[in-house]
């Protein structure tokens, strides 16, 4: 990664916390949405599939595909699990790296 983005990204977290509690979620929500779209490019990538391809597979448009991978559209659940079986995935929750800061309980 570029510092310039490194930057940006600090400047963003930044503006969030000084929005407070609906600031950080809002920014939380993004970067769940980014890397979601940018682990659907990944696995569309290493299996060789255009958009088109993917979208012929799902039975999604390829202009939603293109929406969800530019982070532009979130998708609902039906239509992330359509895309996930597209790889032979299905959907979980994982442990966020933050979870170890968390007590539960």
């Amino acid at each position: 990664m570029t510092n310039d983005f490194i930057d940006l990204m600090v400047q963003i977290e930044a503006e969030a916390a000084a929005e407070g509690p609906e600031g950080i979620a809002r920014s939380n929500e993004l970067r769940a949405r980014y890397r979601l779209a940018n682990q659907l490019i990944t696995l569309r990538r290493e299996a060789h599939f255009s958009q088109r391809k993917l979208a012929s597979v799902t039975g999604i448009q390829q202009s939603e595909i293109s929406r969800i991978e530019r982070g532009v559209l979130a998708p609902n659940e039906s239509t992330w699990t359509r895309l996930a079986s597209a790889f032979d995935y299905e959907l979980a929750l994982v442990p966020s790296s933050r979870s170890k800061e968390r007590v539960p309980g």
